[in-house]
């Protein structure tokens, strides 16, 4: 490796590979085709059963030449989650490019988010456009139903990218509306590609297990506090074929849904919560919420009532637990929670107190800053 390449940040590139022998080995070579020099590739086989192992296998002298370093890691199926975030532990590099084995980068593709996100450091993640490949490599377009068209004259969509920019008219993607927290809450728009600092990512440790949609949790976690850029240029090629895991809609759906009840607690806290109710709400799944809601209430409520003697009593309320079954259980599960979680004036546990009183309307607006709750103010006291 020439002694100049060193002068670069090092980026560490990771390959999730899963029974993708027909496409590996394209998205390896366009890893080591790439123009920007200090690179170090991992590649983490999770429990391929088609040739993949033996694809990459065949590149590992030629890899070994050309990257800084070069892991190959070959383990039992663990899932998608596990194995990223195995391959960030592994990772040693100032920046982390995450492409899957079927997908290809573009040539300049490191070298020019590189370029930005370097000199922008306000910014924790940079991605450019997508074009689309079918199976056989070939340069392809959507119809409007998101099957496979060669006509660019009839396509609806030119990209990935231009497919997440028509779908939301609402954003600029070239302005600071891409990637802020309250619009990805509406949906992720990122297309794929993306390089980011890893300093970012080690602050809130990676992958959740409990937040299966990986680029969504991935997107939103950044979002708290980076900005995302996007680069009007494709950068990346997305690979459309049978297997796609995002054709599933139902399953996409589904890990849509508990990645986003994940984020309540941050909602909540952050003045984001009308967002994700009415997001929760439009995906269908406002029971979940409101079980969810429920959940984190009753810890609360059990906390209040297991203790003998009770170290707080809510006056009038002393039936918490059968307010949780009532249609109106909502607002006041939701108040309880902020009031006993976060309220700074509220007594921690053995704490003798006199009797005070909190205005509960005040008291949400720090957190609900959008919503419109009814004046209320109930006495509190320590036993």
């Amino acid at each position: 490796m020439p002694p100049e390449t060193l002068k670069f940040d090092l980026i560490s590139v990771i390959i999730p590979v899963y029974n993708h022998e027909a496409y590996v080995e394209k998205t390896i070579r366009s890893i080591i085709e790439q123009t920007y020099k200090n690179i170090e590739l991992v590649i983490l086989n999770d429990g391929s059963n088609d040739n993949s192992i033996n694809v990459i296998t065949e590149l590992r002298e030629e890899c070994t030449e050309r990257f800084i370093s070069f892991k190959f890691i070959n383990q039992r199926n663990e899932g998608i989650v596990k194995t990223l975030n195995r391959g960030l532990q592994l990772a040693f590099g100032k920046y982390i490019y995450i492409i899957a084995s079927d997908d290809v980068a573009e040539e300049d593709a490191l070298t020019i988010l590189h370029q930005f996100l370097s000199r922008n450091s306000d910014y924790g993640l940079v991605v450019g456009g997508n074009s689309l490949i079918d199976n056989r490599g070939k340069k392809c377009f959507w119809n409007d139903k998101l099957n496979i068209t060669y006509d660019k004259n009839t396509a609806s969509f030119l990209g990935f990218d231009d497919f997440l920019r028509k779908t939301r008219p609402d954003l600029d993607f070239l302005s600071d509306q891409f990637g802020a927290y309250a619009n990805l809450l509406l949906g992720n728009h990122v297309p794929n590609g993306y390089l980011i600092e890893k300093a970012v990512i080690d602050r809130f440790g990676g992958y959740s297990e409990v937040s299966p949609l990986e680029d969504t949790y991935l997107m939103l976690q950044i979002a708290k506090s980076r900005k995302l850029k996007f680069l009007a240029r494709p950068l990346f090629r997305y690979r459309w074929h049978d297997t796609n895991t995002s054709r599933d809609r139902d399953k996409m759906r589904q890990m849509e849904r508990i990645t986003l009840i994940n984020e309540f607690r941050y909602c909540l806290l952050h003045g984001y919560f009308m967002i994700w109710w009415k997001r929760t709400r439009s995906s269908g799944f406002k029971y979940q919420c409101k079980r969810f809601i429920g959940l984190q209430v009753k810890q609360q409520v059990d906390w209040i009532f297991q203790s003998s003697p009770p170290p707080l009593m809510v006056a009038g309320n002393l039936e918490v637990r059968s307010m949780i079954q009532k249609p109106w259980f909502n607002l006041y599960s939701i108040r309880l929670f902020v009031l006993s979680t976060y309220d700074k004036s509220f007594p921690e546990k053995n704490e003798t107190l006199p009797v005070h009183r909190i205005n509960l309307a005040s008291l949400l607006a720090k957190f609900l800053p959008t919503t419109n709750l009814p004046n209320a103010t109930i006495p509190c006291s320590i036993s």
